[in-house]
């Protein structure tokens, strides 16, 4: 089955105090990926599918911030407005 993945962290961003990190072998582990043409007891797709949920789990938290920002500013506006009145 080949090596187990392993991430090099290095370059810390002080402004978001996270470092930036990256697959060790990135070039083996993505050819061995794309070689996998379906479901196979050789590939364990469990972690895969985590990192989609929590994608996808952040992509909805922020759309929702937006809209509730947008919300928040409009409401602002239209009670700027009827103190106008």
């Amino acid at each position: 089955m080949g090596p187990s993945p392993l991430v090099r962290w290095n370059n810390h961003n002080k402004e978001l105090d996270l470092y930036h990190g990256e697959l060790v072998g990135k070039g083996h582990f993505m050819r061995r990926f794309y070689a996998v043409s379906g479901p196979c007891e050789e590939y364990d797709f469990a972690k895969i599918s985590l990192v989609l949920d929590m994608i996808i789990s952040e992509c909805i938290s922020m759309r929702e911030r937006s809209l509730l920002d947008a919300l928040e500013a409009e409401l602002e506006v239209e009670a700027h407005n009827a103190d106008q009145e």
